[in-house]
């Protein structure tokens, strides 16, 4: 069990981690914003910076269920904390997804 435990500590550790990068791309575009006015592609995302964003939350969403499953009779409170991570981590990816079909990201081949 305490390996699972650490699994869902790691994913928490990774959804916090990731919700502080979003947060960060959110003020630069509002920051971007703000001196340019509101027009399209103000900020660029890369496709490899974007493939990497999408598979780790993959990644990690999919050890945070596992470990949801696996911690289900002990540990109440890091069971939770597996649960957390897993919707930090969807709520991450909702938030920069919708920022990337958004006018104001362009996406670009790097």
């Amino acid at each position: 069990m305490r390996f699972w435990a650490s699994i869902a500590l790691i994913c928490l550790a990774a959804a916090i981690w990731q919700c502080v990068e979003v947060a960060d791309r959110v003020t630069h575009l509002s920051r971007m914003a703000y001196k340019f006015g509101v027009e399209p592609q103000l900020i660029s995302a890369s496709t490899s910076m974007v493939g990497i964003f999408f598979g780790a939350t993959a990644v990690f969403v999919v050890l945070g269920i596992v470990a949801t499953e696996r911690l289900r009779r002990l540990e109440s409170p890091i069971r939770f904390c597996s649960l957390l991570s897993v919707l930090m981590l969807l709520a991450g990816a909702l938030v920069w997804g919708g920022m990337l079909i958004s006018p104001f990201v362009q996406i670009v081949s790097r």
